[in-house]
This record gives C-alpha cells, sequence and structure tokens, in this order.
C-alpha cells in the first residue's frame, strides 16, 4: 500500500509503498482512508519539535475519515492512543477509537475542522465547570485556524457573548459571530482591555506576554476559568507572577491530549456541530502530491486536507 513517510524531520513526507497492514483483529476496524487534515499539530510533530515525542520514520497525521469497505460504513477515527500516523491508503483502528460519520457530512471539510475544534470543544467540555447561563468567553489568538473555530464552538456549547483577541485587525474584522474585537498591540501590555467586561472564560491560544496582558487587565467580579491551549508566541516558558494569582479570581488550567481524557466519547456531539461550520478556507489535494503540497505557498494560511 501507499502511505506518506517523515524520513527527515524538517523534510515534507514522501509518498511512498509500505508494506501491507495484517488483517484486522476481533476488536480492530480496517479501514480505507477517505480524508486526513492537517493541522498544526500534524506539522510540528512531523518536524520533530512536539512535546509528544515523534521518531523517524514517522507518518504523518492523527485521525481522519476512513471507510469500512466490508459494510460501506464510514467512520470517523483517531489515532492519538495507538501514536501512530494516518496519511496511508489504509489504517487498523480500534472499534473503541472510532465513530460513526454522518451520511450528510462532507469527509474533506469535516476532516479540516474536526481537529481545530477539538481544542476548544475538550477545552471547554473537559477543563472548565459550573459556567454560569450564557457565560462569556474571550479567545486570546482568535486570528488562528483553531481560534476562528474556537468561536463557532463556544456558541455552540452555550457561550452568550465571545470577545476577540488578536494582533491582525483585519482579519479579525472577518471573523462571524465575535461581539468584540480587540486589537492585540505590538507591546501587549499597552492593550486596551477595557471592553472585556465580565469573563467567565478564556481560551488561550498564544501564552507569552499577551497572556500576562490579558491577565493583568482582568477585573473578575466572579472566577475567571483561564484554559491555556497553544503557544503561537514562541515564549513557552513566560513566568506568571505569583501575586497575580493572588489577588484575583483566577484558575489557570492547561487543555490538550495529555490533560483531559474522553476524546472518543464527545466526539458524536463534536462532529455534528463540525458538520454545520462554514469555511471557505480548505484546500484539497491528493494524498499522492503530499512532497509537493506539504510546504507549498498555496496552501499557506489554508486549511489543508488530503483525500485518497
Amino acid at each position: 500500500m501507499k502511505s506518506a513517510v517523515v524520513t527527515d524531520f524538517g523534510q515534507p513526507p514522501k509518498y511512498t509503498t509500505v508494506p501491507d497492514l495484517p488483517p484486522a483483529a476481533p476488536e480492530t476496524l480496517n479501514l480505507r482512508v477517505l480524508a486526513v487534515g492537517i493541522p498544526n499539530v500534524v506539522r510540528v510533530r512531523a518536524a520533530g519539535r512536539h512535546f509528544l515525542k515523534t521518531t523517524l520514520p514517522h507518518v504523518p497525521g492523527i485521525d481522519g475519515i476512513g471507510l469500512d469497505e466490508t459494510t460501506g460504513k464510514k467512520y470517523y477515527f483517531t489515532t492519538l492512543a495507538l501514536g501512530t500516523g494516518t496519511l496511508a491508503d489504509m489504517v487498523n483502528v480500534p472499534k473503541k477509537d472510532v465513530v460513526d460519520f454522518p451520511d450528510d457530512a462532507d469527509p474533506a471539510t469535516v476532516a479540516a475542522l474536526v481537529n481545530p475544534a477539538q481544542s476548544s470543544w475538550m477545552a471547554l467540555r473537559k477543563r472548565t465547570e459550573n459556567l454560569p447561563k450564557d457565560w462569556s468567553v474571550v479567545i486570546l489568538g482568535v486570528t488562528s485556524a483553531s481560534g476562528r473555530i474556537a468561536v463557532a464552538t463556544a456558541r455552540a456549547l452555550g457561550a452568550g457573548r465571545v470577545i476577540g483577541v488578536a494582533r491582525d485587525e483585519g482579519a479579525m474584522s472577518s471573523i462571524e459571530g465575535l461581539d468584540e474585537r480587540v486589537v492585540l498591540k505590538d507591546d501587549p501590555s499597552q492593550t486596551d482591555f477595557s471592553r472585556l467586561g465580565q469573563v467567565d472564560v478564556v481560551l488561550d491560544y498564544i501564552w507569552g506576554k499577551a497572556a500576562i496582558a490579558l491577565l493583568n487587565a482582568l477585573q473578575p467580579t466572579r472566577e475567571v476559568q483561564f484554559v491555556q491551549i497553544g503557544d503561537l508566541s514562541g515564549q513557552e516558558d513566560m513566568a506568571v507572577p505569583a501575586s497575580l494569582l493572588r489577588k484575583k479570581m483566577i484558575t489557570l488550567r492547561g487543555a490538550g491530549p495529555g490533560a483531559w481524557t474522553g476524546l472518543v466519547q464527545e466526539t458524536g456531539e463534536l462532529l455534528k456541530a463540525v458538520k454545520g461550520m462554514k469555511s471557505d478556507d480548505v484546500y484539497v489535494a491528493k494524498m499522492s502530491d503530499v512532497e509537493r503540497v506539504w510546504d507549498s505557498p498555496e496552501v499557506k494560511g489554508k486549511r489543508l486536507v488530503f483525500v485518497s
């Protein structure tokens, strides 16, 4: 069979012939891969820079949409627990790690959106608690791939007010569903956060100086649940002043595969939400073109999906 394989960190995967998979075990499904999304986490792992260690050779991908050719049924599947890649003709996946795929959903579109949506969905479902009715949320890094989808995810899960924070004012103006837009200054401490109001949740895709500036600006009258999801600032080691945590009602948590469980159990509802989301920035390519497309300028700023 064919698969995309990384043999050198920093180089695009190569489309190559690999040994066929063994027959599926009784508790496993053998699926023909229909579509695989390439979110940032997949790229970072393929470059050998993710906190989840990657070894060579490496097959990119952590999930996908697949077809059971014996029954004709489609499934969403994840291989996070297995640690194996998905950018291949076929995968063997434990039945516990698959979810029925909606008949009226498009595999390529869902593959493009489901992983970025998971970051906010799992953060809100598993790393927050006891939120009030019509809670408010700040999305720090709202113009990022996952931040954009977090707007719709938060609405689907009951948010009454959504505030976006990002540097690119033009990009932020194009995002639907925001009640307020805060433009982050080059020096984040100079940002005007005066329109935040009461905040119940922060979804942070940036970290670093921007996160500290936001934490300093918060004036909570009830608990703020700050959930750290990504570090696009590159300032991973930024310190949080102890006094800041002592003088405000703020709870800090992280959200990622090591911080929550129950992904498969949540995915059924997530798929229903994702299939109704709009996205005009999906770039669909054939898996056989993976080496040419991977770092191509034509996919910059797009949600890349490979199909069989």
